[in-house]
């Protein structure tokens, strides 16, 4: 499953490849169901507190979505340490092999504790758009654009701990 080659796009609207964003030897790639979305932007809000984290060990992040440009847009200017890449035709998601969400994972009231838990914590509500069926993910990828580790969510905001992540992350390169 290598993913280097795959097109995104910057806020910016310039495009790029996944490989030209494999700087380091392990990237962590969140794939949001969509921009706006609140478990969605609270993992980012994560991620950008734990960077630190993440770039002691020679870590990348990236963060991937389908659509919202305008969201990707907005959030990119809140200036995160990681960029915020936009992924059109689910080239990434579909390389990696997630899926959509059923009906009863749609139902699944952890979703919903989720989305409370991002109201709570200050995450603003954005416009909803389309990709909302699409399952959220995280993906640990080595510099040559292969999927080494892979974590899909069954529910809305079903991300893994960012301790997981990175005792996943020590474990690959030890």
């Amino acid at each position: 499953m290598n993913i280097a080659e795959l097109p995104l796009i910057h806020p910016d609207t310039s495009v790029t490849t996944v490989g030209a964003l494999l700087t380091s030897n392990f990237t962590v790639i969140q794939l949001v169901r969509y921009f706006g979305c609140l478990p969605c932007k609270a993992y980012i809000a994560e991620l950008a507190d734990r960077h630190q984290d993440f770039s002691s060990r020679g870590v990348g992040v990236v963060i991937i979505g389908a659509s919202a440009d305008f969201q990707q847009q907005h959030l990119a200017k809140k200036g995160y340490p990681f960029p915020l890449m936009l992924d059109p035709e689910h080239g990434v998601r579909r390389l990696a092999g997630l899926s959509t969400l059923t009906i009863w994972q749609w139902l699944n009231p952890r979703g919903l504790w989720y989305y409370l838990k991002a109201l709570l914590a200050g995450q603003p509500i954005s416009k909803i758009t389309r990709d909302t069926d699409k399952s959220p993910g995280v993906l640990i990828v080595d510099k040559t654009g292969d999927i080494v580790w892979s974590q899909e969510g069954h529910h809305f905001g079903d991300y893994p701990p960012i301790s997981e992540v990175l005792t996943q992350l020590d474990r690959l390169r030890n």
